[in-house]
């Protein structure tokens, strides 16, 4: 008897126990309904989130560079391989990304490309509509919100998701063209995101699993090849923007532990979706491993086929996992939130997998899975709808209201450089302006001139100077952003010139001392300190939610 459209290992529909229509069309009807409120999540991200903050513009700033010559040289300033600056300057050139809306509306282009790519690589896996994959990364604010800002998150999720599905593909059928297109988005995909590079290590690796078990070399080097071409791409186009980071990355790593990154951060960029979400994470891995190795010790039809997928993500899945904090690890960041969407998007999908692995056959698992994504949704629905009404920053409002309070002849200090490039890009008014220390760059997170004033014996002195000229005249200082103000009897410390400090270049404890030593200045030499309020409808990120304050007088 010819077998039917459909009736094959890992398709929706189980030949031996048909699904009824009312429980398909339930899945059909929950995936939808969950993608259209993930895309009305995108949405108001794009609406309420407002002004660039500093990383964005960042972005913007390097890949508007006049001349490529420039424009090559800056890459170096910015977080991500050649893959990101060159995307957003041929969106420049359109002449699109002329305002915020324009360049917001690109980062809401990726995020919903993302959101397709995600149905389409979750099918390639199952034959089926996703349902946890939506539940556990689509709707994760995080995903969200930094997979739609104007950095290379988005973009790299969904290079890796199609890299992902096509190199799966590639595994199931290893001809030319789809080896050939899996290579493709795998180079691709790796020169968006440094982290991608992991990622397709993992997928690498559970190819080659596939290929060992069934002894099929042609599959086996197809997916070698796949990753070796990915890797000399990687080297070869950013080879100077890796050599050129070790002259600054010094400044911001730091010691940090995996029991670290995993309670301060992992655990926040879950838990944004709800406080049980680490948990309900945690539990889903232990289930995708679970079920893939029943699969492989009780595959549901013929062997060959039927263990592909559970070896196939048996493999990956770990290697993800301990490559990717490895990395994290090496590197010494202290991470943030948008460096782990692409990890949690590569993990949903493989979860996908593994559960329909299990539950494709049997239909009371199904309705069992339905109804787990369900309350899983609703619970989350109130968590995901408030960050997405968050604002990136505030400094375009404390910028709108100097320029209609401060005078000529006052005075603006911005307390940290690194917002200083937020308000550069915002602040037209006519009062100079500098920030702690100031720098001759506020495009973009010139890290080499902040490295020259950690090496200073006094690199404050200028800008405290202009303070004290400004206030002892009678005009006044504004401050924008925050202060470390001492109590009665304390005095800021010292630092002697880096690297000759304790934390050698590592910039924190400077930027911590610089904002001490200014705050002592103001405490000892001002009458008077007070905020002024910026109003503003929506929450505003807490990476740069940035107070406005006046001094006035002087003693």
């Amino acid at each position: 008897m010819r077998e039917q459209a459909g009736d094959h290992p890992g398709s929706g529909r189980d030949p031996r126990r048909p699904l009824t229509a009312w429980v398909r069309g339930g899945q059909w009807a929950v995936a939808l309904t969950l993608t259209a409120l993930v895309v009305a999540a995108h949405v108001a991200c794009f609406l309420h989130a407002g002004a660039l903050w500093r990383d964005e513009i960042n972005s913007v700033n390097v890949a508007g560079m006049p001349s490529f010559s420039q424009f090559s040289y800056y890459t170096r300033w910015d977080s991500f391989p050649i893959g990101w600056p060159l995307v957003l300057r041929a969106y420049l050139a359109t002449g699109l990304g002329g305002t915020d809306t324009g360049l917001r509306a690109l980062g809401l282009g990726m995020g919903l490309a993302a959101l397709a790519a995600l149905w389409w690589t979750a099918r390639s896996f199952t034959r089926d509509v996703p349902l946890v994959s939506l539940a556990l990364a689509a709707a994760a604010p995080a995903v969200i919100r930094y997979g739609d800002a104007v950095r290379a998150y988005g973009l790299g999720i969904l290079l890796s998701l199609l890299a992902m599905g096509l190199l799966w593909r590639a595994v199931q059928r290893p001809d030319w063209r789809r080896l050939a297109a899996a290579a493709a988005a795998a180079v691709l995909s790796v020169n968006v995101i440094y982290h991608n590079a992991i990622l397709l290590l993992a997928l690498g690796v559970g190819g080659t699993a596939v290929g060992l078990l069934h002894r099929d070399w042609k599959r086996v080097a197809g997916v070698l090849g796949i990753g070796l071409v990915s890797a000399a791409a990687l080297l070869a186009i950013n080879w100077r923007h890796l050599t050129s980071a070790g002259e600054w990355n010094t400044m911001v790593k730091t010691t940090v532990s995996l029991e670290w990154l995993f309670t301060h951060k992992v655990m926040t960029t879950l838990n944004a979706s709800g406080e049980f979400m680490t948990w309900l994470w945690l539990v889903m891995l232990a289930v995708a491993l679970g079920a893939c190795v029943y699969r492989l010790v009780r595959p549901a039809g013929p062997e060959g086929a039927q263990r592909d997928l559970p070896l196939f993500i048996l493999t990956a899945m770990p290697v993800a996992v301990v490559g990717y904090f490895w990395f994290l690890r090496a590197v010494s960041y202290v991470t943030e939130p948008w460096y782990y969407v692409a990890l949690m998007v590569f993990l949903a999908v493989l979860i996908e997998a593994a559960v329909h692995t299990v539950v494709q056959a049997n239909t009371v698992g199904r309705i069992v899975r339905l109804a787990l994504v369900v309350v899983v949704a609703a619970l989350i629905a109130p968590n995901v709808w408030r960050e997405v009404h968050t604002r990136m920053t505030n400094l375009d409002l404390v910028a709108a209201k100097l320029e209609a309070l401060a005078s000529q002849d006052d005075f603006v200090i911005v307390t940290t450089y690194h917002p200083g490039i937020t308000f550069n890009r915002y602040y037209r008014g006519p009062t100079p302006w500098a920030t702690l220390p100031d720098i001759r760059d506020h495009r973009v997170h010139r890290m080499d001139e902040i490295k020259e004033k950690m090496a200073e014996r006094e690199p404050l002195r200028p800008v405290l100077q202009k303070m004290a000229q400004t206030l002892a005249s009678g005009h006044r200082v504004w401050v924008v952003g925050k202060l470390w103000l001492m109590r009665p009897g304390e005095r800021p410390g010292y630092l002697p010139p880096a690297p000759q400090g304790p934390t050698g270049w590592y910039e924190q404890p400077y930027v911590d001392l610089w904002l001490g030593q200014a705050g002592y200045f103001i405490q000892c030499h001002a009458n008077r300190l007070s905020r002024v309020p910026v109003p503003v409808d929506d929450p505003v990120s807490q990476y740069e939610e940035e107070m406005l304050l006046v001094i006035e007088g002087w003693r």
